[in-house]
C-alpha cells in the first residue's frame, strides 16, 4: 500500500452541503450546535452529529465544546493554529497583552511567537486548544482596568489598551521583551499616549507606582514629555528601584534622583529604537 499525505474526502452529505452553504452565504467564521437548531430547526442530537461529522471532513475545526470554527473551501481542509476564534469564545477572565498586545497596537513590528495571554491565577488552558500559539501568563494583580475588545482577524478579542499594555510592560519589562523592547514601545506611542488613562490604571495595580516609576524615568532619558501628574502619583517611595532587570544588567548605574530609579541599562536601553 502506498501512503498518502492526501486530506480525507470533503464530500457532502445533503445536511451536511446545507450547514456548509449557510456558513459561505453569511460568512460565518464559527457555528455552534445551538446555532444550527435555531436555523434549520432540527434536533439537537441531529444537529451535533452532523458538526461532528464536517469536523471530522475538515470543514470544520473544534475549537470547545460544542463550538467549531469553519474552514472554508479555500482552505483545502487543512487546519491553521489560529488562536484568534479560540480567544474569541473563551469565556475565562483573560486579555491579550504585553508584547502581543504591542504588535496588535502597531507599537513593536515584532509579534511573539505565542499570543501572551494574561489571566488570574487559577484559570487553566483549555484542553480544546490543543497546540494553538497560546500562552498564558498568570498574574497576582490582575485587572480588567485598560482591557478593550477590538477585532483581529474578524474577531472580537479583549485586548490591553496601548495605555495598559506600556503600563504592564513597565511593570514586567520581561514580558514585552526587555527594557530596550520597552523603551521602543513608549517611543511609538508616546504621542497618542493618555497619560490621564495610564495614571487611572496605575492606581487599580498593586504595582502601578513601580510601573509609573520606570515609565516616568524612560520618558526623561528618551526626552520625551509626561504630565508632572506622574511624578505625584508615586509619592516618596523609600527604596531604589532598577530600570533593567539586575539578572541582564546588574545593578551599577547613574541615580535618577526624582524616581529614585537606577539607570543600570545605560545606551543598552535605546538599542531597539531605530529597527
Amino acid at each position: 500500500m502506498v501512503a498518502t499525505d492526501e486530506p480525507q474526502s470533503r464530500t457532502l452529505g445533503r445536511r451536511q452541503a446545507d450547514i456548509v452553504s449557510w456558513l459561505e452565504a453569511d460568512r460565518r467564521r464559527s457555528v455552534t450546535s445551538r446555532d444550527v437548531v435555531d436555523h434549520f430547526a432540527w434536533a439537537e442530537p441531529m444537529a451535533s452529529n452532523v458538526l461532528s461529522d464536517l469536523a471530522k471532513k475538515h470543514w470544520l475545526r473544534r475549537v470547545s465544546r460544542g463550538v467549531y470554527e469553519f474552514l472554508p473551501a479555500e482552505s483545502g481542509g487543512f487546519e491553521v493554529d489560529d488562536p484568534w476564534p479560540a480567544l474569541a469564545i473563551w469565556k475565562a477572565k483573560h486579555y491579550v497583552g504585553f508584547r502581543s498586545a504591542a504588535y496588535q497596537h502597531g507599537l513593536t513590528p515584532d509579534r511573539p511567537g505565542r499570543v501572551q495571554v494574561a489571566v488570574p491565577f487559577g484559570v487553566h488552558r483549555p484542553r480544546a486548544w490543543g497546540e494553538t500559539p497560546i500562552v498564558l501568563l498568570h498574574q497576582r494583580d490582575y485587572s480588567d482596568a485598560g482591557v478593550q475588545v477590538i477585532a483581529v482577524s474578524g474577531w472580537q478579542v479583549h485586548v490591553s489598551s496601548p495605555e495598559r499594555t506600556i503600563l504592564d510592560g513597565a511593570i514586567q519589562p520581561k514580558r514585552i521583551g526587555g527594557t530596550p523592547e520597552l523603551a521602543r514601545v513608549l517611543a511609538r506611542g508616546h504621542r497618542n499616549l493618555d497619560w490621564s488613562a495610564v495614571l487611572a490604571e496605575a492606581a487599580k495595580l498593586r504595582r502601578g507606582r513601580t510601573g509609573l516609576r520606570r515609565l516616568g524615568s524612560l520618558a526623561e532619558l528618551l526626552e520625551l514629555t509626561y504630565p508632572n501628574e506622574v511624578l505625584e502619583a508615586f509619592g516618596s517611595p523609600r527604596s531604589r528601584l532598577y530600570l533593567g532587570e539586575t539578572k541582564t544588567y546588574g545593578s551599577a548605574g547613574r541615580l535618577l534622583k526624582r524616581w529614585k530609579v537606577v539607570d543600570n541599562v545605560g545606551p543598552r536601553a535605546f538599542a531597539e529604537l531605530n529597527r
